[in-house]
């Protein structure tokens, strides 16, 4: 290949970075500007800077247009994939995000400094290491994506999950082979033209996405919508699944599915999941399930002639099929464990078991 050749695809991989940086630019603006819960937001704004700092490090004339701030971009972009993965969970999981979320990019940006910093001898082990839990941790966004699928109510960001979000968990998994390649074979040239070109259009149809003015995208809870609205959704679908959820209490059967839910209130899922979604303000259907069994655990801890029972038995009976999901949506709901929960109204201290 000669000096030319070198030199132009310098210049079309230049071009290409400059267009994906420019989408990011935008595309983090709309999360500044969205609406919607803050987590999302902000764990949107976080990738963007991460992948802007993707886009200017990992190639020589783009990085030396910033100068200086090479350095806190190279920060945030060294954990970019935890920074993704942070940005998946808070998207698709209708849950709060705690500090423990944090511990993902935290632990990538510690690795990445080890092996920019340490020794020499223990650097290209480091790095394997790094790029190896990139692969786990874009493997477990691609989970997430998967694991709520059924259960999400908004059909905006249902359909993103196959779309932006599943070809963004893909590239981000190639890229970590690419990487891991690199440090194995130093010397073997690197499809780097490849990776910017899939990494703009990437986050060039990314920001088109989330640009688009669509209902409850970013997810969380969405308000009901006026009587005038409410007027044309079928009363009789919502007295039926009332009649369920709280005379039946459908909602203790272990691994109730909006489609088993349907099917007991005799109407198609996809009216139901607009009724739970539009009527009742809920974006997904394990937190409204999980809402009636918080409630009925909250009275059952706060019940003194239930003292006895224990926090696991409790879980079983409202239909968890262990305790650790019921602990996590009790917190998510109250912002306690049960056993906090228990222990305040009941003004006692109690040993769980």
């Amino acid at each position: 290949m000669t000096q030319a050749d070198v030199t132009s695809l310098d210049t079309l991989e230049l071009g290409l970075r400059t267009l994906a940086i420019g989408a990011l630019l935008v595309w983090g603006l709309s999360f500044g500007l969205a609406e919607g819960p803050r987590r999302v937001r902000s764990a949107g704004l976080l990738f963007c800077a991460s992948a802007i700092g993707f886009a200017f490090n990992e190639h020589g004339p783009t990085r030396a247009l910033i100068g200086g701030l090479g350095q806190p971009l190279w920060l945030l972009s060294v954990a970019g994939v935890g920074w993704f993965w942070l940005f998946v969970r808070a998207l698709f999981e209708d849950r709060p995000l705690d500090l423990r979320a944090l511990g993902v990019p935290a632990v990538l940006t510690l690795s990445g400094l080890v092996g920019w910093f340490g020794p020499d001898g223990v650097q290209p082990t480091v790095w394997i290491l790094h790029h190896a839990l990139e692969l786990i941790i874009s493997g477990h966004a691609a989970w997430l994506v998967v694991r709520s699928w059924r259960s999400d109510l908004i059909d905006a960001r249902r359909r993103l999950r196959a779309g932006i979000i599943g070809a963004m968990t893909l590239f981000v998994g190639l890229l970590a082979v690419v990487q891991v390649r690199a440090v194995l074979q130093p010397e073997a040239a690197q499809p780097r033209l490849l990776i910017a070109a899939l990494f703009a259009v990437l986050v060039i149809a990314g920001a088109t996405a989330f640009l688009r003015p669509r209902e409850g995208l970013l997810g969380g809870s969405r308000r009901p919508r006026s009587l005038s609205e409410a007027a044309t959704v079928d009363e009789a679908l919502i007295a039926r699944l009332r009649v369920q959820m709280t005379e039946a209490e459908a909602w203790r059967e272990e691994g109730l599915t909006i489609g088993a839910l349907a099917l007991a209130v005799g109407a198609p899922e996809h009216r139901l999941r607009a009724v739970i979604n539009r009527r009742l303000g809920y974006g997904n259907f394990t937190r409204y399930v999980n809402d009636h069994r918080v409630g009925a655990a909250r009275a059952i801890l706060s019940n003194p002639a239930e003292a006895g029972r224990t926090v696991a038995s409790i879980a079983f009976d409202l239909g968890y099929g262990s305790i650790g999901p019921f602990n996590r949506a009790f917190r998510d709901v109250t912002g306690m464990t049960p056993t906090e929960w228990r222990r305040q109204a009941l003004s006692v201290p109690l040993a769980d078991s």
